[in-house]
């Protein structure tokens, strides 16, 4: 085989080991931009609630008060993972238990870089 040809080998096989992390991301998703996220079932918007700065204050829905409360940086971590970031706060939207459960609550939190604040 000639040098060009393993160079061009070789970086092929260096993308596809590295495929996965290379993906885009989802479509119609700025990252870096501030979303409202809006429920399709009662029609209000993701807040923290009553705007607190805490760890582990309650993120709920909560009708269009025009409120960094419910403006959310997303921020693309790789292939379809996000964060989201409240604009009001600057925490981030958080699994309160990484227990693989039905009704585990969501709430914000410091950012942990991991999988709790990833979505």
């Amino acid at each position: 085989m000639k040098p060009k040809h393993l160079v061009l080998c070789a970086a092929i096989a260096l993308l596809l080991l590295h495929a996965p992390h290379l993906m885009a991301q989802t479509a119609g998703i700025e990252s870096g931009a501030i979303y409202k996220i809006r429920s399709k079932a009662n029609n209000k918007l993701l807040n923290v609630s009553n705007s607190s700065l805490s760890n582990g204050a309650n993120v709920d829905s909560w009708t269009d008060t025009d409120s960094d409360a419910e403006r959310w940086r997303v921020v693309h971590i790789t292939g379809n993972n996000y964060t989201f970031q409240n604009i009001g706060t600057g925490k981030y939207l958080h699994l309160a238990n990484a227990t693989p459960a039905n009704s585990v609550n969501i709430d914000q939190s410091d950012n942990t870089n991991n999988n709790q604040v990833r979505w």
